[in-house]
C-alpha cells in the first residue's frame, strides 16, 4: 500500500508522540507522527484517545518489545516497504 502525498502531508503535520521500547537501561525512544501510527494501529489509537496517562504524557511505553522490531514497524509505516536481508536462507529439513 502506498501513501498518497496528500495523506502523507497530513501525517507529517500531526504532533509527534514518543514510544519507549524495551527495558531500561537499554530502552530506546522513538518519535512518530501521531496521525500516522494511530491510523494504522488500534492499539496506538486507543492509547492516545481518552483519559489514559499515555495520552496526557504523549509517551507510550512498550517494555516487552524489542527496539529493532519496532524500528522495522516504523519503517513499514513510513515507507510501506521493508529491506530483505540478502543473507536470508530458507530453513530446510535435516536428514
Amino acid at each position: 500500500m502506498c501513501l498518497h502525498y496528500t495523506n502523507l502531508h497530513s501525517y507529517v503535520e500531526s504532533q509527534g508522540i514518543c514510544v519507549r521500547v524495551g527495558q531500561q537501561p537499554q530502552h530506546k525512544d522513538f518519535t512518530v507522527h501521531e496521525d500516522l501510527i494511530c491510523s494504522r494501529s488500534e492499539f496506538f489509537k486507543n492509547a492516545m484517545n481518552g483519559s489514559w496517562r499515555e495520552s496526557d504524557e504523549r509517551m507510550i511505553p512498550l517494555p516487552e518489545d524489542e527496539p529493532g522490531t519496532f524500528a522495522l514497524y516504523l519503517s513499514l509505516l513510513y515507507v510501506s516497504t521493508r529491506t530483505i536481508v540478502s543473507s536470508f536462507r530458507p530453513l530446510t529439513e535435516s536428514s
